[in-house]
């Protein structure tokens, strides 16, 4: 999950980057923030955003600082 935020933030810096016609290099930072696994929406769920289900609703948030160049 970690690798796939990371994926997902090289992406938007490369987006970025091109639109502002520079380049990405290495990352300068990096945090990761917050992580939570609930029960899917729809799921009911007991206490605590957990359910009996095997399908769950998992978020990550990473902060990813790129140097630009």
């Amino acid at each position: 999950m970690v690798a796939a935020a990371t994926k997902d933030a090289r992406a938007a810096a490369e987006q970025f980057a091109r639109d502002s016609g520079v380049s990405v290099e290495g990352i300068k930072t990096a945090t990761q923030g917050y992580f939570e696994i609930t029960a899917r929406d729809g799921d009911g769920g007991g206490g605590w955003g957990v359910s009996d289900t095997p399908y769950k609703k998992v978020r990550v948030v990473t902060t990813i600082d790129f140097y630009l160049r």
